[in-house]
């Protein structure tokens, strides 16, 4: 599996046609309110901001996707999230998109009866993060607001 994965990342850059670059991507999941509720708050307490849901969501992604082992627990728990009624969209990079697609071939050969199998690997990757918050993850970088409110203050302190 790792072998095939690297192949196709090898032929990920090549574009025959010189075309334009490829654009993002974007994934659109349901969720169940419940889990959607800890998403937010935990995107909040990690210092994401209120935008930074698919941030969050890229770098468990990431993450995950790097992990064999973790990559076995896509599905585990999916049927007791209840009904799924919220919405959350994940904006990713062609190149992780590539690397979804790639790891979606995986679980379809394990599992041809998986239904849904995006949607089941991003719920399985939120909840990997809530309950692995110990793992590295990216920082979150500061945001423009943040910014200009400490520029503000700054300015304040240098004023009096």
């Amino acid at each position: 599996m790792a072998a095939r994965r690297a192949k196709r990342s090898a032929v990920r850059g090549a574009d025959p046609e010189g075309s334009a670059a490829p654009t993002s991507k974007r994934l659109v999941v349901r969720l169940s309110e419940d889990l959607k509720k800890q998403l937010l708050d935990r995107v909040q307490n990690d210092g994401y901001g209120e935008r930074g849901v698919s941030q969050w969501i890229r770098e468990a992604l990431s993450v995950m996707l790097k992990q064999e082992r973790a990559l076995d627990l896509v599905g585990q728990g999916d049927r007791l999230d209840g009904q799924r009624k919220a919405v959350v969209v994940v904006t990713v990079a062609p190149g992780m998109a590539v690397d979804i697609r790639d790891t979606l071939v995986d679980l379809r050969e394990r599992d041809l009866m998986m239904e849904g199998p995006q949607s089941v690997l991003v719920r399985s990757v939120i909840r990997f993060r809530l309950t692995h918050p110990a793992l590295s993850y990216a920082k979150p970088s500061s945001s423009r607001s943040s910014r200009r409110r400490r520029v503000g203050e700054s300015q304040e302190k240098i004023a009096s």
